[in-house]
């Protein structure tokens, strides 16, 4: 028979579960309202605000590696942040899901990106992996966000589990004004992102964030 405690934490956790199906529900109905077009001009916001925050930042050298989203309708789009960060010589990588919860990373350009069974646009299993360890920079994208960084996602845990691969990136969830909340309700295993950009940008408390810094170059195989 189940102690005390755990009766308690067992109903924390089924309403905390509970208010996120919720909220799930009604953040994907409002994001289905949103058109391409804002889509577009969300993200090229984004992209402005993003990179314009690594510029104002002290880096050593400029970022190896990012990873970005295949953004799926409504979601703030990544293709102005992906054009800027190869055009600062970044490269870029993209998910792909290969089980539950499971992500492998791989460096794709957005035109070698193919809807999967899932309907996410993904890298073919052929591109080049790239281990979670090298990244610098992780953008994702989420249901919902709150200014402690704290980010609602679709349920899977497939972003939960690349956080906690990734302590050394710089984590940035892109997101509509909307998406914005007071609180996201949150259980012991999410993670949080640093940074949120919702047409501004705000520095999560999250962790205290280092100066940026280079720790590989591209000359090394992934």
């Amino acid at each position: 028979m189940p102690a005390a405690g755990e009766i308690v934490n067992l109903a924390v956790s089924d309403v905390l579960r509970k208010e996120k199906e919720a909220l799930r529900a009604t953040l994907r109905a409002r994001r289905r309202a949103v058109t391409p077009e804002e889509a577009r001009r969300a993200g090229e916001r984004a992209a402005t605000l993003l990179m314009a925050y690594l510029a104002a930042h002290p880096v050593k050298h400029p970022l190896a590696y990012a990873l970005l989203y295949a953004a799926l309708p409504g979601e703030v789009d990544t293709a102005s942040l992906d054009a800027a960060l190869r055009g600062c010589g970044v490269a870029v990588a993209y998910p792909r899901v290969t089980g539950p919860s499971q992500l492998l990373l791989h460096l794709a350009t957005p035109e070698e990106l193919r809807p999967s069974r899932h309907g996410i646009r993904e890298p073919d299993a052929s591109a080049p992996v790239l281990p979670p360890a090298r990244i610098d920079l992780l953008v994702v994208p989420g249901l919902a966000f709150d200014a402690s960084g704290l980010r609602l996602g679709f349920g899977g845990g497939y972003y939960d589990v690349l956080l906690s691969q990734t302590p050394g990136a710089l984590s940035c969830g892109l997101c509509h004004p909307f998406q914005l909340l007071d609180r996201v309700p949150a259980e012991p295993h999410d993670r949080r992102v640093d940074l949120v950009i919702h047409q501004e940008l705000t520095l999560s408390a999250a962790r205290p964030i280092p100066p940026l810094s280079r720790r590989h170059t591209k000359e090394e195989t992934p």
